[in-house]
């Protein structure tokens, strides 16, 4: 996570220039590569997560100047995947978790302004788990418990360090609560 963030912020710094005077307009394409903690899939003190939530997000903005003329709509795709497992009696069994997740998202950016992007939106994700035992476990619990189509919302903030390079950080109910990571910029 340490190095996944030094490499952000290395490449962030390496791409400074100066930035457009509104940070989402029509048909800008955004992709972002992100690290996530938290998750409402895995809950109780049995769970040990092996490979944190990794999403790859891409949003384009549909529509621009709407109401204060600096507020946008977009629409995008995340592509995420998670592994984590739960252990039984002193880690001899359990259950390991392989989790990708597809999903649609609509996002409304409501504080456009030259570095800055505010935004909040919906995200319509089917979660495709799959499970596989260890150990004498006589229950392996359905898969469509944790898994199946699953509807989310998110908010999230973009800092622009130049025209095409952007932190950003994201909160989300369903598969990562918090998502940190790195955008660039398409036009």
């Amino acid at each position: 996570m340490k190095r996944f963030l030094i490499l952000m912020f290395l490449l962030s710094v390496f791409y400074l220039s100066q930035s457009q005077n509104i940070s989402f307009i029509k048909h800008d394409k955004v992709a972002g590569l992100s690290v996530g903690y938290g998750t409402k899939l895995y809950n109780g003190n049995q769970w040990k997560i092996i490979t944190p939530p990794i999403a790859l997000t891409f949003d384009y903005c549909l529509i621009d100047k709407i109401m204060k003329k600096d507020q946008s709509i977009g629409l995008g795709l995340i592509v995420a995947h998670s592994k984590a497992k739960t252990e039984y009696i002193g880690a001899t069994q359990g259950v390991n978790y392989d989790l990708v997740n597809i999903g649609l998202r609509g996002s409304y950016h409501f504080y456009l302004k030259k570095k800055y992007d505010v935004y909040a939106g919906l995200l319509g994700e089917y979660i495709y788990a799959d499970t596989t035992k260890y150990g004498p476990l006589p229950y392996v619990p359905k898969t469509d418990e944790i898994g199946g189509l699953k509807f989310s919302v998110f908010a999230g903030y973009r800092y622009y360090f130049s025209k095409t390079t952007a932190f950003f950080a994201e909160v989300e109910y369903q598969f990562a609560w918090i998502n940190i990571g790195c955008s660039f910029r398409f036009q």
